[in-house]
This record gives structure tokens, sequence and C-alpha cells, in this order.
């Protein structure tokens, strides 16, 4: 896990390698690679969905639906609220502090 961008702003993103495709053993329990071709976008949109309902379902179990508001739900804004005005301009790409303080970044 990465959690800079080049520009030393907050970025938490992934870097991954995934093969296109999967490895069957055969009867000898040799392994053969098999190209996979693209996904549908019905399998896509499949996919999103379930995530959507699982993060939706997370959310409620937290206490953390519809129905609360921005303030109550973001805990490091409550806890840290220098911190979280940090990451909310980095995030934006938005100078934090100083004389600069909402510009955006070059």
């Amino acid at each position: 896990m990465q959690r800079f961008g080049d520009a030393l702003n907050l970025n938490v993103h992934f870097h991954t390698l995934a093969i296109d495709g999967l490895y069957v053993a055969d009867d000898g329990g040799n392994l053969e690679f098999r190209r996979v071709g693209p996904h549908s976008d019905a399998e896509v949109a499949r996919v999103a969905e379930r995530v959507s309902r699982g993060v939706v379902r997370l959310l409620e179990r937290r206490g953390l639906g519809p129905q609360m508001s921005a303030d109550e739900s973001d805990a490091l804004a409550q806890s840290q609220p220098l911190l979280a005005e940090l990451y909310g301009a980095s995030f934006s790409g938005l100078v934090a502090a100083g004389p600069r303080a909402g510009a955006r970044l070059c």
C-alpha cells in the first residue's frame, strides 16, 4: 500500500500485479496457464452492485447510515480536527496552511 503521491500528497492506493488468466493442473499435476478474456459489462456491473450492497450493510451495522450527519460520522474530525483538515486539503489538492491556504497546488 502506498500512502502518498509523487507530490507528497495524501493518496492512499495499491500497486497490484494481476495475471489475465488462471493455472489449471492436469492429471499429472502439471500446471497449464489458461488465458481468460476481458470481463463483460454485465459481469462488472454485477460485481459493482454486490460490493455496493456490502458497503451499505457494513456502514449500517456501524451506525453510519444515511440518517447520520457528516459531522457525526467523521470520527477523525471529532478526535483530530487539525489532522482531518490537513487530510481534506491534501485529497482536494489544496494548500492546507499558511498564507496560500486554500489555493490550488501547482
